[in-house]
């Protein structure tokens, strides 16, 4: 097995730079977890194809937003590292999960209670349930807005705070995973840049709470590389300001 895994990495790399060693690509993803009346709540997802075309591994984390700071706090609560299994005697490759033995997780629905919050179902019936919202964007900021209801409004220097925020923390809390690169897999993910000027922000879910919470726009934020290959898309939560007359 060993050997025609081997085989197949050497043919790769004389094949040339179509199937040559890709280049080490890490992405962060958020998807809506829950809602609190002082917290939005996401499980956040890391993808790092760890410069392989064979292997990729990929973390998890609660992160609890303060809806009125943007402040973030994290719980790791999942780890998988996917392999490929090179078939021997004709058999077909297979892609296979594999787990670290001690790793501690958090049980997100535990902390989620413990924080006062309920699963975001509980709040929103999906994208845009009231309507999709009018969109304003500006050099410095976008604006959303339903009609005679709640208007929203995030400064484009807050967004790509947030998103910075949300790497630095993220290369203090991934575990220092192996890989064949010589450079840690913390400071890898310390090294990730982005260009601000070519983030793109885009209106997702919208919640508004039958449990007496504000409601909560949430504008999903995509920023890259010059390369457009690392990449963030992260759920930024926006509570309602008081439209002008």
């Amino acid at each position: 097995m060993r050997v025609r895994a081997a085989l197949a990495l050497s043919i790769a790399a004389i094949a040339g730079p179509a199937n040559a060693t890709p280049p080490t690509v890490i992405s962060m993803e958020d998807q809506p977890f829950g809602l609190s009346d002082t917290e939005f709540f996401a499980l956040r997802t890391t993808t790092d194809n760890l410069g392989s075309h064979f292997e990729s591994r990929h973390e998890t984390f609660l992160v609890a937003t303060n809806l009125e700071t943007r402040e973030q706090v994290m719980w790791h609560v999942d780890s998988v590292q996917i392999t490929t299994i090179f078939g021997d005697r004709g058999d077909d490759d297979r892609r296979a999960m594999m787990r670290e033995d001690g790793m501690e997780f958090a049980d997100p629905l535990a902390v989620l209670r413990e924080r006062g919050g309920v699963p975001w179902r509980a709040v929103s019936n999906g994208e845009h349930w009231s309507g999709a919202p009018s969109v304003l964007e500006t050099m410095g900021t976008v604006s959303l807005s339903y009609g005679k209801g709640p208007f929203f409004l995030l400064p484009k220097e807050a967004a790509v705070g947030f998103t910075l925020n949300a790497s630095n923390l993220m290369a203090v809390s991934v575990p220092d995973y192996s890989r064949l690169e010589s450079i840690s897999t913390r400071e890898q993910f310390t090294l990730r840049r982005f260009v601000s000027a070519g983030c793109k922000y885009t209106p997702a879910d919208f919640a508004r709470s039958p449990l007496g919470f504000e409601p909560v726009q949430l504008v999903e934020v995509t920023c890259s590389d010059e390369e457009e290959l690392d990449g963030n898309t992260l759920l930024v939560p926006v509570l309602p300001q008081v439209q002008a007359e």
